[in-house]
């Protein structure tokens, strides 16, 4: 007859046993974040290659060759099982692009059955150079077998060009320019104009509606003023035509704005002559940019600094690019000598063309600490 006490401790004893008994961690279950104990999975298994099962007696790539635009062109591609067993091809294809379309005869193949591939590009406008779409064959059966690529190579050939593709020009803001486009034919299609547009603004386009395009060339005239630009701006002329089908090509335009006048050097730099004078002071020349007759009319300064002067001193208005048209000096006086050094701007009105146009040229002021220190 055991005692009480004896009762506890085997009790004891038991529930020690239960709790300080470690269990293995189960997969995905019992892991803390900082257990790095490896579980084999089956999915992370390196996927065989297909040639052990698979045999393509057309290869796995086609070239097409040249393909005219619009046009579309098929490729056949035979897939063998050469194995022993059932192979399950997936029924559904990936393509590279929108532009391959694909079918499968068959995607269950016995032991020595073909099943074809028909792959078919379509020659979506382009750049004339070659290209390569692809097709991918999934097997679903066996499993973790790598899969197959298909390829066709083409060449996309345009019925029509337009020379130049890219035109760029530079002008004064207002100035009347002009480029010519030619839209030839590259095949034997029949082809028309249709339409052409521009985003220039103000611009007005001389070609004739309906006309053929032969090989020789359809021109087609754009005339519009130099718009008002800061930097470069650039622009599109679209040209449709019908004929098969319709098609449509665009030109870039690149307008580059020019200044009527230039200056040397390009900045005023504001410097002191001497070491008891007061007030600095610095000059440019100012030259024509353009062969059109350039005048100066007056300077003034953006910023409002009180006693400084600008001042031209003109020659008489004269034709030719490069022509000298005067000069510009500024004076800045001794109240502003120890500024710190700043980008001012001297804007100049010039008569150009029959009308005025406003330009700037930078004006650099150095306080009087930076000249001294550049002295010997």
């Amino acid at each position: 007859m055991f005692r009480p006490c004896a009762y506890i401790a085997v009790l004891f004893l038991l529930v020690f046993v239960s709790l300080g008994c470690p269990r293995a961690p189960r997969a995905g279950k019992d892991r803390g974040p900082g257990d790095t104990t490896r579980v084999r999975h089956d999915a992370t298994q390196t996927a065989r290659p297909w040639d052990s099962l698979i045999e393509l007696p057309s290869g796995m790539t086609a070239n097409l060759g040249e393909v005219q635009e619009g046009a579309v062109r098929m490729a056949e591609f035979q897939i063998r099982n050469i194995s022993g067993r059932r192979v399950a091809l997936h029924p559904v294809v990936d393509t590279s692009c929108g532009c391959v379309y694909t079918d499968l005869s068959r995607v269950v193949l016995p032991p020595g059955e073909s099943s074809t591939l028909k792959m078919a590009a379509a020659a979506e406008p382009c750049e004339p150079d070659w290209r390569t779409v692809f097709a991918t064959v999934r097997i679903e059966e066996p499993r973790n077998i790598s899969p197959i690529r298909f390829a066709l190579t083409f060449r996309c050939r345009r019925p029509w060009s337009i020379h130049p593709s890219e035109v760029s020009l530079c002008g004064v803001p207002g100035d009347e320019a002009y480029f010519e486009l030619m839209v030839r034919r590259v095949t034997g299609e029949e082809l028309r104009v249709l339409e052409v547009t521009t985003n220039l603004p103000d611009a007005s386009l001389h070609y004739e509606p309906g006309a053929p395009v032969t090989t020789n060339g359809l021109p087609i005239r754009v005339e519009f003023p130099i718009p008002e630009l800061q930097s470069m701006g650039e622009y599109l002329v679209i040209i449709r035509t019908e004929g098969t089908a319709r098609s449509e090509r665009a030109a870039r335009i690149h307008i580059r704005p020019l200044s009527p006048v230039r200056f040397v050097p390009p900045a005023v730099v504001l410097k002191r002559r001497d070491s008891g004078a007061t007030a600095i002071s610095g000059c440019v020349k100012i030259f024509a940019n353009t062969d059109k007759t350039t005048s100066l009319v007056e300077a003034s300064m953006d910023e409002s600094l009180r006693g400084v002067k600008v001042t031209v001193h003109r020659v008489s208005p004269k034709r030719g690019k490069g022509r000298l048209l005067g000069e510009l000096f500024v004076i800045v006086p001794k109240q502003h000598l120890n500024r710190e050094p700043m980008a001012l701007w001297v804007r100049l009105r010039c008569r150009y063309a029959g009308r005025v146009i406003a330009t700037k040229v930078p004006c650099v002021l150095r306080g009087e600490s930076q000249q001294r220190a550049k002295q010997p």
